[in-house]
C-alpha cells in the first residue's frame, strides 16, 4: 500500500474540526497539494513531494522551521484581495500537511518494511459523473438498413457464430449489432448507397469491438476469424 493511499483510507475515517466528514474531493486536493504544492510554496529544500519524507522528526522540522505566519511578500506590493488568497491559500496548504503529520505520527510504522511483490493493491474510490456536453459530427445512418441486414443475415456472429438469444434466451432474441464493411466515418464523398446484402454484416458486441479495437485500423470479418481461429 503507498503512503498515498493510506493516507486517504486514514483521512476518510477522519472528521474536520467542525465535526463533519471530510468530502471525496478533499483527499484528491490534499494529496495534490502533498505531492506537489506544499514543497513549492514553501520553498523547503530538497524536496519536490512531502510524501518522499519518510521520517516523522523531519516532518516536525519542516513544521517548525517553514510554517511560520509571515508570508514572503510585502503587503504594499499586492493588493488586499490578492493577500487574503494567498493566506487562504496557505492555510490550506499547512492544514493538509497537519493532518499527513497527524497521520504519521500515528502510523510510523505503518511503512517501515520492504512492501511485497505480491501483496493484492488497494484501490481508491473516486469522484465521478459529473456532466459535461460533447459535440461531435458522425454518419446519419438510416434505422431501416439495419432492419433489412438482421432479416437477411440472421442473428448469429459472422465472427464466432455467438448468438444471443441461444446464451440469454427470450431476452437476447433478435439482438445483433449491424457493421458497415465500409466505415462511414471514413468516407469523404458524402451521402452513399448502402446495400445491407452486400455491405453490411451482423456481428456480436465483442467481435464489433475487436473489429473496430485500434485507432484507423479496421478488421474485415475474415481477418478477425484468422485471430480468434489462432486462438
Amino acid at each position: 500500500m503507498t503512503r498515498e493511499v493510506a493516507f486517504e483510507k486514514w483521512l476518510s475515517s477522519k472528521k474536520k474540526t467542525n465535526g463533519e466528514p471530510y468530502a471525496y474531493s478533499t483527499f484528491d486536493k490534499y494529496n495534490r497539494w502533498l505531492r506537489v504544492n506544499i514543497a513549492e510554496e514553501f520553498n523547503i529544500p530538497k524536496t519536490k513531494s512531502i510524501f518522499e519524507i519518510l521520517d516523522v522528526d523531519s516532518l516536525k522540522n519542516i513544521e517548525k522551521n517553514y510554517f511560520s505566519d509571515d508570508l514572503d511578500f510585502p503587503l504594499d506590493k499586492v493588493s488586499q484581495s490578492v493577500y487574503r488568497k494567498k493566506i487562504k491559500n496557505r492555510q490550506d496548504l499547512r492544514s493538509a500537511f497537519h493532518r499527513y503529520l497527524e497521520f504519521c505520527e500515528y502510523n510510523e510504522n505503518l511503512f517501515n518494511e520492504t512492501p511485497n511483490s505480491n501483496d493484492i493493491m488497494d484501490f481508491v474510490s473516486k469522484t465521478e459523473g459529473r456532466k459535461k456536453v460533447v459535440i461531435s459530427v458522425q454518419a446519419e445512418r438510416d434505422p431501416s438498413l439495419r432492419n433489412d441486414a438482421i432479416k437477411y443475415h440472421g442473428c448469429t456472429c459472422k465472427v464466432c457464430l455467438f448468438n444471443f438469444k441461444e446464451k440469454y434466451g427470450i431476452w437476447g432474441e433478435n439482438f445483433i449489432e449491424v457493421h458497415h464493411i465500409r466505415p462511414l466515418g471514413t468516407l469523404t464523398t458524402g451521402q452513399i448507397t448502402t446495400n445491407p446484402k452486400t455491405d453490411l454484416v451482423v456481428v456480436c458486441s465483442n467481435c464489433h469491438k475487436m473489429i473496430h479495437r485500434k485507432k484507423g485500423i479496421t478488421l474485415t470479418v475474415e481477418e478477425l476469424q484468422k485471430k480468434l481461429n489462432k486462438k
